[in-house]
């Protein structure tokens, strides 16, 4: 890992190609031909069109942290609260590499180690490199450690009336260990500028591949939903698999979008010849829409997303929502808000949230920019498992605000309310 950012650097600061040589007097044609082979290779390396767009808005400054030279390192102390979790805290360590005079990221590193008062432990390394072939290209590469003692299993889409304390009580969860990474890599195949097809910002189409593998080892007592399921008391799962498919990006900004959208369709194979214990397919549809009503300051956020599962479903994917970007759902801080964690697991999900944020200024701290926020949001599933003839919507919804640092850093409360109880969530990063 360490090795590739090390080439990423590298290849990143690398001085440019000489400039073409003319023959002149006195020149040779061996020279000449150098010279022009050099050429050629120079144009194979250097990409089509300037490099992408900024993420920051021009009156915007970078986020600095310590930095040398384009490198800069930036810690972050975390907060979560979450009730099924508890209060977790923890450190994010940021490391980005962007060259003078870019306007993107050329690396950038972040480890996340988090532990919550009820022994939740959640460890992240991500790395996403860009640009590295000169072909706008992503590469994101990303390893997980998950020791969560209150795994949270209710059962494959239940819908039984159930209360909080019900739900948190030993017999709804499972302990989990889980320990496992994911990367893809993401190219364009057309970019549009502002203008083109009616939109503000640059948008990329892209295709992307990837792989996923996790081991989970899942540990319960005798008088739980699992075992009455028909499982063991300890077993071990692998979840290996493929994916493939099609995204488009055209938001303004990575972190706290004002415009633009986010879309992405894929499709998931996993089986033994990845690693797999079981054999499934999933197929992922999500997409997000960002767009200023009224004012500028005024946004409204949408998202429609279709996951449907195909085959031995693990129960980890179960309960999240695949495509490009994974959550974690129906229920808890990003789906389902106001709904306890995991609440509705199933094989075939649709979800949709609709947020209406509010920014009506900006506090500038020396060269910093805080956006205090206000925002209102509504959140829609529906979850079906097999040989089900009970299943119903499930709508929450609820107020929240939220910080925006240098449009680069996000941190939300929002208090949810469903039919079945009320949470207030503190975390990092809107919920799309």
């Amino acid at each position: 890992m360490l090795g590739t950012l090390g080439l990423a650097v590298a290849l990143a600061v690398a001085p440019g190609s000489s400039p073409p040589t003319a023959i002149g007097p006195g020149g040779s044609f061996g020279a000449a031909a150098r010279a022009a082979a050099g050429r050629v290779l120079a144009r194979r390396k250097a990409p089509d069109r300037p490099a992408p767009g900024p993420r920051l808005s021009p009156k915007e400054e970078e986020p600095r942290g310590f930095r040398v030279q384009g490198h800069r390192i930036l810690p972050v102390p975390t907060i979560r609260a979450e009730p099924s979790v508890g209060l977790t805290l923890g450190l994010r360590a940021r490391y980005v590499y962007r060259p003078p005079g870019e306007t993107f990221d050329h690396a950038r590193l972040d480890v996340v180690g988090r532990v919550s008062t009820k022994r939740v432990q959640d460890h992240t390394l991500d790395l996403q490199l860009r640009d590295l072939l000169h072909r706008q290209e992503i590469l994101d590469l990303g390893l997980r450690f998950v020791d969560d003692p209150v795994f949270p299993y209710i059962g494959i889409a239940n819908f039984e009336p159930l209360s909080r304390d019900q739900l948190q009580a030993p017999p709804q969860r499972v302990h989990v260990r889980s320990i496992g990474g994911a990367m893809d890599y993401q190219q364009p195949f057309a970019v549009f500028e502002p203008g083109q097809l009616g939109i503000e910002t640059t948008g990329y189409a892209r295709w992307l591949v990837g792989a996923r593998f996790a081991h989970d080892r899942i540990e319960s007592e005798p008088d739980t939903r699992w075992i009455d399921d028909g499982n063991p008391l300890a077993t071990s799962l692998r979840r290996g698999s493929v994916f493939g498919g099609l995204a488009w990006d055209s938001r303004d900004n990575g972190w706290s979008p004002t415009k633009g959208s986010l879309h992405d369709v894929s499709v998931e194979l996993g089986g033994p010849w990845v690693g797999s214990t079981q054999v499934f397919t999933r197929f992922n549809g999500s997409f997000r829409f960002y767009r200023p009503i009224v004012s500028p300051k005024v946004i409204l956020a949408n998202q429609f997303l279709a996951d449907a599962i195909v085959g031995d479903a693990p129960l980890w994917n179960q309960g999240e929502l695949g495509g490009l970007l994974v959550r974690e759902g129906i229920g808890g801080r990003d789906t389902g808000r106001g709904y306890f964690r995991r609440r509705f697991v199933g094989p075939l999900k649709l979800y949709g949230s609709v947020e209406l944020r509010v920014e009506p200024y900006e506090i500038r701290i020396r060269k910093r920019t805080l956006t205090p926020a206000l925002k209102a949001f509504m959140d829609v599933g529906y979850v079906r498992g097999p040989g089900q003839d009970d299943a119903r919507p499930i709508i929450s919804g609820g107020p929240g605000a939220y910080i925006v640092w240098d449009r680069f850093f996000v941190f939300r409360v929002d208090a949810g309310f469903s039919p079945e109880g009320q949470a207030i969530y503190f975390t990092t990063d809107h919920a799309f």
